[in-house]
Parts: structure tokens; sequence; C-alpha cells
């Protein structure tokens, strides 16, 4: 550590400082750890009580681990909560501020990270100190990128390291984005205690906000809006009842058009339709894209059978509802699902007689663009007059940017999708990775999953969704839980209108992509059973919902207007800029 030869401060020091906890430094002290057991808080912008309580279960912090001087050794299982990791799980990303106790000379601060991809655990991309006299007034110091690149698959520690401060600070901020999960073991600040003379008073920095870029719109998509997710394809098909992959256009009607109580047509309903694979990603081989491609070109993969499903069906029943609403250039918008090059596949299949291996990212690139070619040779040769194809999906939830080529695959896919004037969607899980620099990776909109439908998570989760696709001008994704809908389910009910309700009240009902995740088609296919839900989409639709709820009825259970939907209030969350390197 260096010595230092400052001579000791005057008074005068004092009255520019204007600070009651003054003590003028020795000028013999060495640096020290000034954050050595001193006590700290963690706050994100946009906290949810869901994965709060997930950070506490599998790392948990009593306030003091960041702070004890116990550097961790990486090769030691992180994974179990008996080391002295402090793990942090999305929200956006992080504040921690450390309270020195009194106002001392700070000269430099380090923070360690670790890195451990082989369990999604990343180092963050930047991290920005400050300093502050009276935690309201910040110096916001120059941010510090990541010393190892995205790509970086080694366990280690990574430390983020801001040489030559020389401020006086009583209170230092770490800021890093999280992404997924984050870990860290130490946080230090390096300096003298008290006052040396020549050691500078933080000026404030103007608030660096990102600011907040709105919901997405209507025209990032060309035109696709109330989009409908369908499951069409499984590998091993089962319980068709209950799982309709084939979908006939009888199934098909009810989904795209809305069905009054005698079964006539009576309007358009979903006008958009995302057609699903459900498949195990990781087995995905070219003979299981090959075998999807054919279920839904080919009547469920029998190009003789005498009852036309999947996209043929689809096709035939718009025929179908044009004629009954008079509406003859009307056509259905189309999205495919490109299914996802798992880098874990080394033997998808062959192309120009070699086997392609997706270790390697040239040979994932040769495989969607193979893809993308069986589509438009399918599409053209069906000619689809009452369907219209408007682009592709990228099926994989999350973007690991991390995985080498992951970034360039999207952004190479895009330009192929792009080049045949068609529109590339993506909708990624709640806080999914990735999913606030969509645009670098190419996609003309990205549309977020609450995941509130599924998960024993608080309302919140519908607030901070809206709050999240607000600012980084996302679509929301609206979700049926996995509960049957029948008139006695209230709670599945009642849960799916406060995506209804969270729409009014948040205001992304009007000109925002959404996407409807209907778990099985079967919530709208048995329409009649469900005949009070559906009415209330189809009202939702037509722009002429007002909140509902059911409520009990002497032995049933009757559905009544909600005049104060139970939704926190929306805020305006205070999230750092240029946090991410990108």
């Amino acid at each position: 550590m260096k010595k230092i030869a400052f001579a000791v401060s005057t008074l005068s020091s004092c009255l520019v400082l204007s600070c009651s906890n003054v003590v003028f430094a020795d000028t013999s002290q060495e640096d020290i750890n000034l954050a050595l057991n001193k006590p700290y808080t963690v706050s994100a912008p946009i906290p949810d009580p869901l994965l709060s309580a997930d950070e506490q279960s599998w790392f948990p912090d009593t306030g003091g681990k960041l702070t004890d001087g116990k550097f961790l050794n990486p090769k030691l299982a992180p994974s179990t909560n008996d080391q002295g990791w402090v793990g942090f799980v999305d929200q956006d990303d992080r504040s921690i501020v450390i309270d020195l106790g009194q106002t001392d000379t700070v000269h430099a601060l380090t923070a360690d990270f670790l890195n451990d991809p082989g369990d999604y655990v990343h180092a963050p991309e930047k991290v920005i100190f400050s300093v502050s006299l009276d935690r309201i007034h910040w110096q916001s110091l120059q941010g510090v990128n990541s010393p190892i690149t995205l790509a970086d698959q080694s366990l280690r520690n990574v430390t983020f390291v801001k040489n030559g401060v020389n401020l006086q600070a009583r209170y230092v901020r770490v800021q890093f984005p999280v992404d997924t999960y984050v870990l860290s073991d130490q946080i230090q600040v390096l300096g003298v205690r008290g006052i040396v003379a020549g050691a500078k008073v933080p000026r404030e920095t103007p608030n660096q906000i990102q600011p907040s870029l709105g919901y997405a719109k209507v025209s990032q998509t060309g035109g696709a809006n109330q989009i409908l997710l369908c499951n069409m394809w499984l590998s091993e098909k089962y319980d068709q009842r209950i799982y309709p992959w084939d979908v006939t256009e009888q199934q098909w009607l009810p989904m795209i058009t809305y069905m009054d109580g005698k079964g006539h047509i009576r309007d358009w309903m979903f006008k958009t339709v995302l057609a699903m694979p459900n498949v195990d990603q990781p087995s995905a081989t070219q003979q299981d894209w090959t075998n999807w491609l054919d279920d839904i070109f080919h009547n469920g993969g029998s190009p003789s059978a005498t009852t036309p499903t999947q996209l043929n069906a689809l096709n035939q029943a718009v025929g179908h509802a044009k004629a009954a609403l008079h509406d003859p250039n009307y056509q259905e918008k189309v999205i495919i699902s490109i299914p996802y090059p798992d880098p874990s596949v080394t033997n998808w299949g062959s192309m120009s007689g070699r086997q392609l291996d997706f270790s390697h990212a040239v040979d994932r690139q040769k495989a969607v663009a193979w893809y993308l070619h069986q589509v438009e040779q399918l599409w053209n040769s069906a000619h689809y007059n009452n369907l219209k194809l408007v682009g592709f999906y990228w099926f994989n939830e999350g973007v690991d940017v991390h995985q080498p080529g992951e970034v360039q695959l999207l952004q190479h896919t895009s330009r192929l999708i792009h080049a045949n004037h068609l529109h590339f969607y993506w909708i990624p899980y709640f806080e999914a990775p990735g999913y606030k620099i969509w645009r670098t990776l190419g996609f003309d909109v990205a549309i977020m999953q609450p995941n509130y439908a599924f998960y024993d998570a608080p309302v919140n989760r519908l607030t901070e969704t809206a709050e999240l696709a607000k600012h980084y001008q996302l679509g929301v994704e609206m979700e049926f839980p996995f509960q049957d809908f029948n008139p006695g389910a209230t709670k599945g009910t009642n849960t799916y209108l406060q995506y209804q309700d969270a729409a009014l009240a948040y205001h992304f009902n009007q000109n925002v992509p959404l996407a409807w995740y209907q778990n099985t088609q079967g919530v709208l296919t048995d329409y009649q059973q469900n005949r009070v839900l559906y009415d209330l989409i189809y009202e939702f639709l037509k722009g002429t919902y007002v909140p509902q709820k059911y409520v009990p009825s002497g032995n049933s259970y009757t559905l009544v207007p909600d005049d104060s939907p139970n939704l926190p209030p929306f805020t305006w969350p205070q999230i750092p800029a240029g946090l991410s390197c990108y």
C-alpha cells in the first residue's frame, strides 16, 4: 500500500465540507479497507417479492457478507448456501450503498464477482462506483467495464477496480446490471480514515437515468397484434382430446372468430396466429425440424388425410369465416416458430454431405438458413389464399449473450428474415436474459411474459411487467392459468381477469402488441363451456371490457363489475443509464 504524504488539513477544509463528523487524517496512515465490516443496503429499481425470496433462500445475506473481508475460492461450489456468496436474481440491476460511518478519504474501489457459466452465473458487464457525503448528492465515477469478454467461459473471480479517486466520502455506492444470476463475495473501499489534505469534495453528477422508451407499438410488428400462441405439434402426441395438437377447422373457428351461443360466426377474434412446436429442445435434430414442418404444412404429417388440419385447416376456416362475415379481402396473419439450434447438439443432420455440429457457430447459422428456406418453399407451394406469412418467432425464450456465437446467430437470422421483408418476433419469459437488448439481437419486437398465472407470485408481477415493458419498449403476454375455466374454477378465471384489468390500468390495452398464451387450445375451442370467459376476452379485444371478477353467490358464483381492481400503482423506476456494455 502507498504512503500518504500530504500535509494535515486546515480548519478551512472543514468549513467547505459542512459535515459534522469530520476527522482529519494522520499523514502516516497507509490505505486500508474502509468498508471492512461496515453496514450496507441493497436495492433494485423493480423489486420482485418472489425473486427476492429466492435470493434469500439460496444465498442468504444478513447484511455483512459483502464487507466481511472474506474472499472466496471460485472453485468451491457456489450453488450451496453455506458459502459466503451474495446472490442477485434478475430485478433489472442492483444498487449497494455502504456507510463508512464517517467522512474518509477514498483512493480506490473494488468489487469482486463470480464468473461460472456452467451454472448460468456471469460477472456483470459493467460496474458504476459513486461517492457521497450525505447519501443524497452523488458523484458518479466513470463506469468500469468487465475485464473479461462476454463469451469468457472460465470459472473465476472477476474484479472491477476503480483507481485514482482521491475523494472525500461517507457513503459509497456500487451499481451493476443483473442478468439472471450475479454472485459477489466482496466490495472494498481503499483509502485513509479521516480527511487528507488535497482530497476533493464530491461534486454532484446529474442523475443519469435511462429514459423510458414507452411500450412497443403495433407498427413494429408488421401489423400483427393480439397474437394467439398455438401449440400445433408434439414429438409424441398424446390425449388429443385435451391437447388438440392437430387443429381442425372446427377448432380454429372459435379462435380466429367470435362465435355466439348458437355457434354462429359474428366477428373476427384473434387475427394473428403463432404456430409453435412443443419439442424437447436439446434433442432436436434435423429430422425433428422436418417432422414439425411436415406436421403443420401437411395435415398433421398425413398429406393424404381426408380432413385438413393445421395450416390447411386454418386456411379453410378463414375462408369459411370470410364468407360468413362478408369480408372477402381478409387474410389471417401467420408467424412460424424457428426451433432453437441448441449448441449441445453435435449431430444435428447433414448438409452438402457434411454433418452439422452445433458446437460450431457457423453450423448453427447454416441450419437456420436451411430451415427458413424450407418454410419459404413449403409456404409458396401451399398457395394459402386466406393466410399471410408475416414473420418468424425465435422459439428459445432466453438469449444467453455469453454463449459464443449466440448474438451473431440471432443477428444473422434477422438479416435473412428481413431480406424477405418479413418480421422477427420474440416472447422472452419474465426478465429473461437478453430482454433489454432485443434490438441489438435483431428482433423487431419483444413481448414479455409476466409468468404471473403459473407461479405463486403476488399481483405485483403484473405491475413489474408493465413497468419493464414501458421502460424497454416491450409488448406484454396475456396468460391463461393452468386451472380449468369451468364455471366453478373461479380462481383461474379471476387470475386471468387480472391481466385484462392490468392492461386497462397500465394502458397497454391499446396499440401495444400483445401475445396470448392459452396453454392448450381448449380454453377457446371449448368456448361454449367457457362462455363467460370467452365473451370477456372478446370484449377486451373490441375495447369494451370493464374490470370484472367472480364472487360467491349462494352455492355458486356470479360475475360482477370490479370498480377497484386490487392492482398496485404504476411507478417510474429509476434505472441507471449506461450499465450495459451494449
